[in-house]
């Protein structure tokens, strides 16, 4: 039989599971996802699109379907199962992870002291009330000491002392505390997190508002009149940076007001540039440069320069003749030189020569300077030496000085009028006048205070003293009769018998095992610790155990019962170790337990006398009393009488009364029933003998 065309069958079916490409296919079967990093086929992309994205995907599908069918399984009732892998592809996150919390100051004590956190339950058992309470919060545990009805209070106290605050104030203390620890962490916890980085929120928080109380600071500082020069600085207070105001001194000396002035004709002498060139000529302006030629040229024509120098020019040939020439001629020097009256801090140039169209001009503009009231009252050497360096020549600096009207000084009158009154006297007056009513108004206020408020409340205080004396009497008092009656019943104390601490009840005080005791009650929930341990230890000695361990001693009491393995075999452990009667030593490297009888203590000289009077007198033998026959003979004609009283006669018939009694037999029936009651109280209020107790040989506790 030929197989090998099955073979190639079978062969050609499995390649049809295989996906074989140039670029492997990245396959995560944790994301049921297949990455295909191969390039596009341009022609099968452009010629048949969807038979090559169906293929593409096919591939993928097929990849996924491989890898899992590779995969282990295991059975169960569905089937079998494959578990997936894990993912292997890092998928991006839309923000990075959260940074983990910091730690608390308290968490990080705890975790280096290996300090394991406790839950604590929000109910705690109250023994007073007998049922689960809130620990805090609403009727709250902690708030006990506020709502005690009896609270002590320090002999110092004050008068006015609450408890109850007091408490409160605590509790809320604690709470106080509490939030600010958990603030603190937060702070710090945020410190923490913006360590790492220079622009941390917390920090830019801090600087904005650091930067907004300066700001608010220095606005609150210059937001006086005097712009905060005259104000008083705290200590270590720093001066506020920024602009400040310049105040030029009111008196100044004439050399300074001099240069002041040239300076200004200097700078009126410049010619005017562009802007461009002045920005790239001028220097940067500083403290001697104090005017802008601009603004006084225009200040000085007000505007209307050309109309000024020509209604001037038309009437200035017939002005300045005559006498007013003489005076100015007289006033002028020949020709002052112009080195002896030159400033050497300005240097001017020689102007260049000007043109004879511009002349008339330049006499207009130096008759229009020459008129303006910031030059008048100027030197008349320096007017002549400015004119002489603008171009002009000695006629025409003449000519326009003879132009200018002479101004002579104003002469002072030769009387002053009077100062005004001085306000002195009416400010004296007023203030008197204030303190008098204020004065007045305190006198009038003590009158009061002392006349009819400080002698209520003296006496409220009297009353208050003298009740406070009286309750320290009161307690002094309940103080020495407290101590009193304990002095005596130290002294009635002494002459009782001691009670002993390790006493046992009486019934288990006669066992001696551990099977006994089972016999006499059922279960070992409801038997001592002490009974317990001493039946055990004398059960062990009995079985002649020499080394009596702590595992040897409860294996013998988990033998009889197995409640000692649960929380209640808690008070036989601490009784073993608390009890002096068990006494632990060490022998040959073990720890073995011995047990001590307790001593009985002696019985005080008071209960050996009652002992003793006990037994020498007589015993007591019930009596019966005296007249129990003639009782018991009255008890029973008692019950014979009311038998016939009270019989129904024979003849009764129904419809028809008795036969009525004589008057005798009547009379003798109520004699009868009168007896009758006289017997019947007799015998209920019977007077009994009163039995006498025998006194017991037994020891009294005192308590």
């Amino acid at each position: 039989m030929d197989v090998s065309t099955i073979l190639a069958e079978q062969a050609a079916k499995q390649k049809a599971t295989e996906v074989d490409k140039e670029i492997p296919l990245e396959v995560d079967v944790g994301l049921l996802t297949v990455t295909d990093l191969n390039p596009i086929d341009a022609e099968s992309y452009e010629g048949d699109l969807e038979e090559y994205l169906m293929s593409t995907a096919r591939d993928g599908a097929q990849a996924i379907i491989n890898a899992l069918w590779s995969l282990p399984t295991t059975p169960s009732q569905d089937g079998p199962v494959a578990k997936v892998p894990p993912p292997t592809t890092q998928l991006p996150r839309a923000k990075p992870l959260p940074k983990p919390k910091p730690l608390t100051k308290w968490e990080k004590f705890a975790k280096a002291k290996g300090i394991q956190h406790k839950n604590r339950d929000k109910k705690e058992w109250d023994e007073e009330k007998q049922e689960w309470v809130n620990r805090w919060g609403w009727k709250g545990k902690n708030k006990d000491k506020e709502e005690q009805w009896l609270t002590e209070v320090p002999a110092n106290a004050d008068v006015d002392h609450d408890p109850r605050k007091i408490a409160r104030d605590e509790r809320k203390g604690k709470m106080a505390k509490n939030e600010r620890q958990h603030q603190q962490n937060l702070a710090r916890a945020q410190g923490e997190l913006g360590a790492g980085s220079s622009s941390a929120p917390g920090r830019e928080l801090q600087s904005v508002r650091k930067k907004n109380i300066d700001k608010t600071l220095a606005v609150t500082r210059a937001s006086t009149a005097s712009m905060g020069k005259f104000d008083r600085t705290l200590e270590g207070e720093k001066k506020l940076k920024g602009m400040k105001r310049k105040f030029d001194p009111a008196e100044v000396s004439a050399s300074a007001e001099k240069s002041n002035n040239l300076a200004i004709l200097s700078k009126l002498d410049r010619e005017p540039q562009s802007k461009k060139a002045k920005r790239s000529s001028e220097p940067a302006p500083s403290g001697s440069d104090i005017l802008n030629v601009r603004k006084a040229v225009r200040g000085a024509t007000r505007g209307a320069a050309g109309a000024a120098f020509r209604r001037e020019a038309n009437g200035s040939s017939s002005r300045g003749k005559g006498k007013k020439d003489s005076q100015t001629d007289s006033t002028l020097p020949p020709s002052p030189p112009p080195s002896s009256v030159h400033n050497p801090d300005v240097q001017i140039s020689p102007p260049p020569p000007e043109p004879v169209a511009n002349r008339s001009q330049l006499l207009e503009r130096a008759r229009t300077f020459l008129h303006s009231p910031q030059v008048q009252y100027e030197d008349t050497a320096a007017k002549y030496r400015f004119l002489q360096e603008k171009g002009l020549n000695d006629v025409e600096i003449r000519g326009l000085l003879q132009e200018l009207p002479v101004h002579t000084p104003a002469v002072p009158p030769r009387t002053y009028p009077q100062p005004p009154p001085s306000n002195l006297p009416g400010l004296f007056i007023g203030l008197a006048r204030v303190l008098s009513w204020a004065t007045g108004g305190s006198l009038a206020i003590l009158l009061i205070y002392f006349r009819y408020i400080y002698p209520r409340l003296a006496k409220s205080y009297e009353a208050r003293h003298s009740l406070r004396t009286h309750q320290k009497d009161l307690f002094n008092k309940l103080t020495t009769s407290l101590n009193e009656l304990r002095d005596s019943q130290k002294e009635t104390f002494a002459i009782l018998p001691t009670p002993d601490p390790y006493r046992e009840e009486p019934k288990f005080r006669g066992c001696h095992s551990l099977t006994e005791i089972l016999a006499v009650s059922e279960k070992f929930e409801g038997v001592p610790a002490l009974s317990l341990l001493r039946c055990a230890f004398e059960e062990l000695e009995a079985k002649k155990e020499k080394a009596i361990t702590t595992d040897l001693l409860f294996k013998t009491l988990e033998s009889q019962s197995a409640w000692l393995a649960s929380e209640d075999a808690k008070r036989v452990w601490d009784c073993l170790h608390t009890t002096p009667l068990f006494q632990q030593s060490e022998t040959d490297g073990k720890q073995i337990w011995t047990y001590t009888p307790p001593a009985h203590p002696e019985d005080p000289p008071l209960m050996a006398s009652l002992s003793a009077l006990q037994a020498s007198l007589p015993p007591i033998e019930p009596r019966q009393p005296k007249f129990q026959h003639t009782l018991q003979a009255l008890s029973d004609l008692t019950g014979y009488i009311a038998a016939q009283t009270y019989m129904i006669p024979t003849n009764f018939r129904l419809g028809m009364s008795g036969a009525t009694l004589p008057p005798e037999a009547e009379e003798a029936r109520r004699e009868i029933r009168a007896l009758k009651g006289l017997v019947l109280n007799r015998r209920s209020f019977m007077p009994s003998p009163r039995p006498t107790l025998p006194i017991e040989n037994k020891a009294v506790s005192a308590t």
